[in-house]
């Protein structure tokens, strides 16, 4: 699939439905698609000409926002006034200093207020609480965390309890 812009024909890399439109994906840029197919209130407008997402794996829907992986690392589109820019666009892992990108996920799912997305190697969870604004980082296999909060990064093993299971949605650790 393909949808038309002024540098050509993108392919698309994920369609979303978000407040009451369509969000479609390509590499470089986010349109909306609203309306019904073939009548005169059908259209494609440009939502972010600047921020795309390569990943369609990665994109996810919590409360009234998409998380998505751009090129250079997780965003969210919020829901707002829609216009034109980036104005409903915002990069949300400052924190994590260029940690995540293109390269390196595999995918993203959402556990309760929670976005989770998998590197690569399968072991590695970076996980975003949408609540308390924070990443905790989780080696599965070594049960080794990490806190990734506001402009630093800052190990705080006592506040990130590794995990062990996931049952019904929820986070187990060693402490139930």
């Amino acid at each position: 699939i393909y949808v038309a812009s002024e540098a050509g024909e993108e392919a698309v890399t994920g369609i979303s439905y978000f407040r009451q439109y369509y969000a479609i994906f390509t590499n470089k840029r986010i349109k909306r698609m609203t309306g019904t197919f073939g009548s005169d209130d059908f259209g494609i407008y440009p939502l972010s000409d600047f921020v795309g997402c390569p990943n369609g794996r990665t994109i996810r829907s919590i409360g009234n926002n998409l998380y998505f992986l751009g090129n250079d690392g997780i965003y969210k589109l919020k829901q707002g006034y829609l216009g034109e820019g980036t104005e409903n666009v915002e990069k949300i892992d400052d924190a994590l200093n260029g940690e995540l990108n293109l390269n390196n996920v595999l995918q993203a799912f959402v556990i309760n207020n929670n976005y989770v997305v998998i590197k690569n190697d399968g072991k590695t969870w970076i996980i975003y609480n949408v609540l308390t604004d924070a990443f905790y980082e989780y080696n599965i296999e070594s049960s080794q965390s990490a806190v990734y909060k506001g402009e630093s990064l800052d190990s705080i093993n006592d506040y990130a309890l590794p995990f062990y299971s996931i049952f019904q949605t929820s986070l187990y650790d060693e402490h139930g």
